[in-house]
């Protein structure tokens, strides 16, 4: 019986090194014509678009980056997690739920300082409570890249600027009962990264764009000995018109994000 086992597993064991065999005289076969890996990922990206599958770029990632260090930590969650002010911009609707009437809140974060010394992203925000169940929110987002040197395709310099991006936003929550909420938010997007310069024959421009978020939180208290609260939060965050630089280039969506998140919540003391 253990040598048929055994000689069940050399069969196995010849059969995937033969289809492993195949496949790379495959892969090498088509290399043989001078094909780099560039090359390779163009043809597969042109027989995907050929076949019917629709290849989706998007601009201004700048808006999922954590703009706060409490959210980051965490490894950049927030859609459930307990309210605060920078709450607009992982979920707003956790904005009807803060305690206090208003704040406000700046944060500062040298990005990629160990890289490079002079880009950092900078956001402001606030927030106020028309009543218990109605709150209104604002946030600035200015995402500045430092100086970069500009060359022409014959390697002569065309100055030195310094590419940004910003990202404004207006929300309102509201609590549609003692332990849900709804929100919405609407937001404005500048990116100039070319600072006007062309790119070959095309004109570049800063782009602007609208965008939109859509939120739900609910949060209920558990009755126990130790005082404890659990929480589920939804983000449909990011939805709104392209974004382009040229009117030669196609394009781009904004950078769609879906959050789904939960939170329990325990006070020992």
């Amino acid at each position: 019986m253990e040598r048929t086992k055994g000689r069940q597993i050399s069969y196995w064991i010849l059969i995937t090194l033969l289809f492993l065999g195949v496949k790379t005289s495959e892969a090498q076969n088509s290399t043989k014509g001078g094909l780099d890996n560039n090359n390779i990922n163009e043809t597969i990206l042109r027989q995907k678009v050929e076949d019917g599958a629709r290849v989706i770029s998007t601009g201004v990632p700048v808006l999922l980056i954590s703009p706060d260090s409490r959210a980051g930590s965490m490894g950049d969650v927030g859609a459930a997690s307990t309210p605060d002010i920078n709450s607009i911009h992982w979920n707003a609707a956790k904005l009807a739920f803060i305690e206090k009437q208003s704040g406000i809140s700046f944060t500062y974060t040298p990005w990629l300082r160990d890289l490079v010394g002079d880009i950092d992203l900078s956001y402001l925000a606030g927030f106020y409570k028309i009543n218990d169940r109605n709150a209104i929110g604002a946030s600035l987002t200015y995402f500045s890249l430092g100086g970069i040197d500009f060359y022409d395709v014959n390697g002569e310099s065309k100055g030195n600027f310094k590419p940004n991006e910003l990202a404004f936003d207006m929300a309102y929550s509201m609590k549609l009962s003692e332990k849900f909420s709804a929100s919405v938010t609407g937001r404005y997007i500048r990116s100039d990264l070319t600072q006007g310069q062309n790119s070959g024959t095309a004109t570049t421009h800063a782009a602007n764009a609208f965008g939109a978020d859509l939120g739900l939180y609910f949060q209920d208290e558990i009755k126990s000995e130790l005082k404890s609260s659990y929480a589920i939060g939804l983000q449909i965050a990011n939805l709104g018109s392209k974004i382009s630089y040229s009117e030669a280039i196609e394009k781009e969506f904004q950078p769609a994000n879906l959050r789904l998140g939960g939170r329990y919540t325990m006070d020992f003391n």
